[in-house]
């Protein structure tokens, strides 16, 4: 999952080249926040060749870039976590929470460094427990 602010063409590799997405085109926008998502194929996924690429055009420049990973973070709480264990979601990952626990998806639970002030960053998830 992508999510940016701003206008610009972004490119996914390997597959080849392939837009991914260009100004204009139909996404979710949650108050400027626009948000994307994208399927790398696990054979490229095993090779570690993925590449994104980004090209900036005109005034309203791509800024605030949050690349975030499939699946989530186990706790009691959104606010209460286990930074250590991750698990599955609906968005794909793997793992799973232990008895007490559930799962919040990277989405919920990122340290969002543009938004967020610093003293919700122990609440967050800033990186991968993995």
């Amino acid at each position: 999952m992508v999510l940016f602010e701003g206008e610009g063409t972004f490119i996914v590799v390997p597959e080849g080249y392939e837009t991914f997405y260009y100004p204009g085109m139909e996404v979710e926008n949650n108050g400027g926040v626009k948000r994307l998502t994208f399927t790398i194929p696990q054979a490229a996924q095993d090779a570690g060749d993925i590449g994104f690429f980004m090209l900036s055009q005109g005034r309203d420049y791509v800024r605030n870039i949050r690349i975030l990973t499939p699946g989530g973070v186990c706790g009691r709480t959104v606010t209460e976590l286990n930074r250590f264990q991750f698990c599955q979601t609906p968005r794909g990952g793997s793992g799973q929470c232990m008895v007490g626990e559930q799962c919040f998806d990277f989405e919920q639970t990122h340290f969002n460094r543009f938004t967020d002030p610093v003293s919700e960053m122990n609440n967050k998830v800033v990186f991968h427990p993995e």
